[in-house]
């Protein structure tokens, strides 16, 4: 399982979204694929996975299908988050 997630550098919502990711990666030893859809690779993700609202999280299977998705503000709380990809 790969834990993705995309947002923009930068913007009103990045250090609370950091925030969220070290609390949780804390909380439950879980790493995430970062990617800023402002970059040619981050926007090569950001396409694959049809990407529209920022912040996205997505946790995606071995075989690349999407198993869970958060999008867009407000931002989810932690445990929203472990709910939808730490249980997974």
């Amino acid at each position: 399982m790969r834990f993705i997630v995309f947002y923009r550098k930068e913007r009103d919502y990045t250090q609370d979204t950091e925030d969220l990711l070290q609390d949780l990666s804390n909380r439950y030893q879980k790493s995430f694929e970062i990617h800023d859809p402002d970059t040619p690779s981050g926007s090569s993700e950001a396409h694959a996975y049809d990407i529209m609202d920022f912040p996205t999280f997505l946790a995606v299977m071995d075989d690349g299908r999407e198993a869970a998705r958060f999008s867009g503000l407000p931002l989810p709380t932690v445990q929203q988050l472990a709910d939808m990809f730490v249980i997974l």
